[in-house]
């Protein structure tokens, strides 16, 4: 995810489903094409496939960096798109990562999310819960003045 620049750019400014929005939206096609089915339909499908041509492969760079560092036994991709594109996006990004070395690790099974469009509520909504319920942080590791 190298910029024309010559600077590393992030995975939102790539992967996200913003970025297909935008194409949809400059080609004269509602921003809403990239939630549904229009994404995989003509005229429109040309769009997905140049927006998966990008985020796929730096999906996939961003599982194998996390996956040298945290031992991954899967990875859960989902989002507010269209299923079918969704399972594009696993698809390819699956193959993309048979092009890293995954020698001393293990590479992740990708998994289709089952939450999509509410997944943004409902991990607002878990919130409360997780500041009443969870674990003290402090439990756990040392203070840093020890």
């Amino acid at each position: 995810m190298i910029g024309a620049d010559g600077r590393a750019g992030q995975l939102l400014n790539t992967a996200s489903v913003y970025v297909l929005e935008k194409a949809f939206a400059q080609a004269g096609a509602p921003r809403a094409s990239a939630h549904d089915e229009r994404a995989c339909s003509s005229p429109w499908r040309d769009l997905s496939e140049a927006w998966m041509r990008d985020a796929c492969p730096a999906i996939a760079a961003s599982i194998a960096s996390s996956s040298a560092l945290l031992d991954l036994e899967a990875v859960v991709i989902d989002g507010e798109i269209d299923r079918a594109l969704l399972r594009d996006v696993i698809g390819r990004t699956d193959d993309a990562l048979g092009g890293f070395d995954w020698q001393g690790m293990t590479r992740p099974r990708l998994v289709e999310g089952q939450i999509g469009p509410d997944a943004r509520a409902m991990g607002g909504a878990i919130l409360p819960r997780y500041a009443h319920f969870a674990p003290k942080h402090e439990l756990f590791l040392k203070p840093l003045d020890v």
